[in-house]
């Protein structure tokens, strides 16, 4: 069509734009596919995320209705929190040297859902001792799995 007495192509539809970036986004998502390291990591890495998401999720509901106390429902959360926060030099320091990071980040996924599995499994109301030992354990293998994915990230990506 003819505007101000230039020829110009007409603008594209709505459609056809949806379907270029649909066609962009299919050949990015078709390149990360063939990369099988990325492609495992990035889907443990989610399915790390739901796990943690749903544990965060459950414990308020657990340490009321489960444990029934009053102190586990208002401390859980920070315990938790810290003991994982304050491991993470330990996994740096101590572990990270002796063991291969991949091998860190299976290893901490599997005892940490293992620890979680159990407390849920074996606390019964007002066992305060056994559930903050297992959630304790649970932070601390967290701890590892805090630095595990940023420390595989750059050897995933060459």
């Amino acid at each position: 069509r003819r505007v101000h007495g230039h020829w110009h192509e007409a603008a594209p539809t709505f459609g056809v734009r949806v379907h270029r970036v649909l066609n962009r986004q299919w050949a990015a998502f078709k390149e990360l596919n063939a990369n099988r390291p990325s492609n495992c990591f990035m889907w443990s890495s989610n399915l790390q995320s739901v796990g943690n998401m749903a544990h965060s999720t459950m414990l308020p509901y657990f340490t009321q209705y489960v444990l029934q106390d009053q102190f586990a429902d208002r401390w859980t959360a920070i315990i938790f929190f810290a003991a994982a926060i304050l491991s993470v030099p330990l996994w740096v320091i101590l572990v990270a040297p002796r063991l291969e990071k991949r091998t860190i980040y299976m290893v901490c996924m599997c005892l940490v859902a293992g620890a979680f599995v159990a407390n849920v499994v074996s606390v019964a109301p007002g066992e305060l001792g056994l559930f903050f030992s297992l959630l304790v354990l649970a932070a601390l293998f967290s701890g590892g799995l805090i630095f595990a994915p940023s420390a595989l990230q750059p050897d995933i990506l060459d």
